[in-house]
C-alpha cells in the first residue's frame, strides 16, 4: 500500500537503490515488478528489526487470505511448533468456499501423540489472533521436501487437496 512500516511489522519488500536492477534481459516490461518511483516488488515479505536488519518471512505466493484478512503462514508456523508433541509444521491456503483459503496446519509428530484440534487452537489463542488460528489439522508421517532440506509447499498442498 506504499506505507513505511514500524520495526518488526510485517509487509511487503521493496527496494530502490543504484544496486538493484532495471529490468530483464530483452523485456520492455517492468510495470509488474517496478512501482511508477521504481520501487522493485521482491515479492518476500519480511521486516525490519531494531538494529535495520532485514528478515525475510515468506514469499507472496505463500500468504494466506482467508476471509479478506492475510496470513503469512511463517508467523503460524512458529506458534505451532513452539507446541509440545509437535516436529514440524507447514501452515497452507487451502481452497474454501467461505473463506476464499483456509488455514491449514500439516504437523508431524515428535511422539506419536496426536493433539486435538480444539486443544492447539486455545494455546495458538494466546500467540495469534483468530483469523491466523488453523481451521484444520492434518498429520503426516514427513513432508515431501527438496533436496536441500526445503517443504515443498506447492505440491504438499497438491496432496493435500486431492484428499
Amino acid at each position: 500500500e506504499g506505507k513505511v512500516l514500524g520495526k518488526n511489522q510485517s509487509g511487503m519488500i521493496w527496494l530502490k537503490g543504484p544496486q538493484v536492477f532495471d529490468g530483464y534481459y530483452e523485456s520492455d516490461e517492468i510495470s509488474d515488478i517496478f512501482d511508477k518511483n521504481m520501487w522493485f516488488k521482491t515479492g518476500d515479505y519480511g521486516h525490519l528489526n531494531g538494529f535495520d536488519q532485514l528478515f525475510i518471512e515468506s514469499r507472496r505466493e505463500d500468504l494466506i487470505i482467508t476471509g479478506g484478512e492475510n496470513v503469512n503462514p511463517v508467523e503460524v508456523e512458529e506458534a505451532i511448533q513452539k507446541l509440545p508433541s509437535i516436529k514440524e509444521a507447514v501452515v497452507l491456503g487451502i481452497p474454501d468456499e467461505e473463506w476464499g483459503q483456509k488455514v491449514t496446519a500439516v504437523i508431524t509428530l515428535m511422539n506419536g501423540k496426536i493433539p486435538d484440534l480444539e486443544e492447539i487452537k486455545n494455546m495458538l489463542s494466546t500467540e495469534l489472533t483468530d483469523f491466523k488460528i488453523p481451521k484444520e489439522l492434518i498429520v503426516v508421517e514427513k513432508f515431501p521436501k527438496t533436496v536441500m532440506g526445503k517443504v515443498k509447499r506447492w505440491e504438499l498442498a497438491q496432496q493435500i487437496i486431492k484428499k
